[in-house]
This record gives structure tokens, sequence and C-alpha cells, in this order.
């Protein structure tokens, strides 16, 4: 039975400015929102996770207002971009590899 990891591949954080993204800040690595057991129940967690997320094919893409460490912050002057995805993970017969 295969199961289904939703994760961030990464973030990019910018400063904001009056037109909106500025200068980049930095990029940081991304994490694990969690495994589910369907596709389904990882899309729905990645929507309660992230307020107005976007689906573009494979991925998703989600922009937070956050402080310069892409960490949640009610007056920051930061945007985060997150980068989405999920992925099958299954079990393999490990008696048949060589």
């Amino acid at each position: 039975m295969a199961l289904f990891k939703a994760y961030v591949a990464d973030i990019m954080v910018h400063e904001l400015d009056d037109q909106g993204m500025g200068d980049f800040v930095m990029f940081k690595d991304g994490y694990t929102i969690g495994i589910y057991e369907t596709p389904q129940e990882a899309k729905r967690r990645i929507c309660d996770f992230f307020d107005g997320v976007e689906f573009e094919g494979e991925c998703a893409q989600a922009s937070l207002i956050e402080d310069k460490d892409a960490n949640p912050c009610e007056n920051g002057a930061f945007i985060a971009d997150y980068t989405i995805y999920v992925q099958r993970i299954e079990n393999i017969n490990l008696q048949d590899l060589p």
C-alpha cells in the first residue's frame, strides 16, 4: 500500500516593499508536513496548513508574510514563498533486488 508525503521542498524569502516582492533575503530548505493514506488527504492538509495555496501541475505554491527567517510573524516585513509537493511512498520487495 502506498502512502503520500506532503512536504515543503524549499522556501524563498524576499523583503516586502510597496510593489510587493523586494530584494532577495535567503533560500531555506523545506520540511515534511505529514504522511497520509490518500493523495486527497495530503492535499486537504496542505490547504489547512497554508492560506491561499495555489496548485500548479505537480506542485503547490503559497506565500506568507513572515520574518526574515521565514518564521510566522503577524507584522512581518518579508514574504516567504513556499514550493510544496506530494510524493508517493511505496514499499519495494527487497528479496527481488540483486
